[in-house]
């Protein structure tokens, strides 16, 4: 799934593309969702930062959670 493809990309390259991520942001599944905006966390802040104040209003939870952390 889309998840995993996420995580395999962090964890061995390449990483995922921050045009990727701010998209993956937006998804309407709520799991790749929340991890494009756990990995977005690991940008500079000014590059991320709209990505990561829209994902605080996200409806759900675990989303807004990892836009917290």
């Amino acid at each position: 799934d889309r998840v995993r493809a996420l995580e395999l990309l962090q964890s061995h390259g390449p990483q995922p593309e921050l045009p990727l991520l701010m998209e993956l942001a937006r998804d309407p599944d709520a799991e790749v969702r929340g991890a494009a905006v756990l990995l977005l966390g690991r940008h500079p802040l000014n590059a991320v930062r709209q990505s990561l104040i829209n994902a605080l209003f996200d409806k759900d939870p675990v989303v807004l959670r990892r836009a917290c952390e």
